[in-house]
This record gives C-alpha cells, structure tokens and sequence, in this order.
C-alpha cells in the first residue's frame, strides 16, 4: 500500500471513529487551524487519490479530529494493509446487507484492485464471515449477525447489571 493510501486510511477511520462528515471535518480544520481544505480534495485524500499532504494540512486534520498528526503521517507498526482491507470489506458488504455484491463493484466502491478485494473475500469465506451466492455476488455470511446478537446479549446483561 502506497503511504499515500496509508495516511487516507487513517485519516477516514479517525473521522469515522469521530462520527463526523467530510464537510465537518473541512469546517473544523478551517475554524480550528485556520486552513481550507477543499471537500473533493480531502475526499482524494481518503481515497489515497491525492498528493500526500503538506505537514500543513496534516496539522489542521489532526486538530479536527482530535489526534496527533504524527500519527497520521507515520502510522502505526502494528496496523497492516491485509487486515484494513478485510476489515474495509466487511465494512462494504455490511450496506444492504442481504443484496449480494460483486468483485467488481466492491472494488470500485472500495477504489482496490479486483484481485485484492477477491482475496479479501475468500479470506473472509474461509473463516466464516462472507459467503458467495448462487449468482456470484458476494455478501456477510448467518455467522456475522450471531456474533451480533452474542454482542447485543451481552451488553443487555450489562446493562441490567449496572442499572438495577
């Protein structure tokens, strides 16, 4: 994965993470640190379509989003391009969750090669959380929707644990 990529990967799940919108995010680097940043542009940006950006405007992101813009920049050792695209796949299929989506379109949504998004998937099949129906489409498999109940059970109990 370029770096470019890389630093729009982070820069989407950091406003992801943040519930906020790109239009959000322009106006908080704006009124924050004072820097225009064109909503097509940093829409590029997410997309790894961009220039890498100028410390500059690193600098506003990271105020906008409340992180460091070191961490935007460098990256973590730990996060790797395999497991971010399995998860961005995930992330895909989980839109109309019972309407089955081809290779081809989870890869121009995703802005990956074909080929990558087809390894995701397989991956994903292999352990249980994509399927691939009669027709060819591609969507999350029965497995996904138990380890959300599983999820919604637990936090029920929680819940009536902490409140009564």
């Amino acid at each position: 994965m370029s770096r470019v990529r890389a630093v729009g990967r982070r820069i989407r799940a950091a406003r992801r993470r943040a519930g906020l919108s790109l239009a959000d995010v322009g106006e908080l680097a704006a009124k924050l640190a004072g820097v225009d940043i064109d909503l097509d542009g940093l829409r590029a940006i997410e997309q790894g379509r961009a220039e890498l950006p100028d410390s500059k405007v690193l600098q506003a992101l990271g105020r906008a989003l409340d992180i460091d813009p070191d961490e935007l920049s460098a990256g973590n050792r730990y996060i790797n391009e395999t497991s971010q695209a399995l998860l961005e796949v995930v992330e895909a299929l989980s839109v109309l969750p019972l309407d089955p989506k081809s290779v081809t379109a989870l890869a121009e949504k995703l802005g990956e090669s074909r080929d990558q998004v087809y390894r995701a998937l397989v991956n994903l099949d292999a352990a249980g959380w994509a399927e691939q129906t009669p027709g060819g489409g591609w969507r999350l498999a029965p497995h996904v929707s138990q380890l959300s109940r599983r999820l919604g059970l637990a936090l029920d109990d929680a819940y009536r644990r902490h409140l009564t």
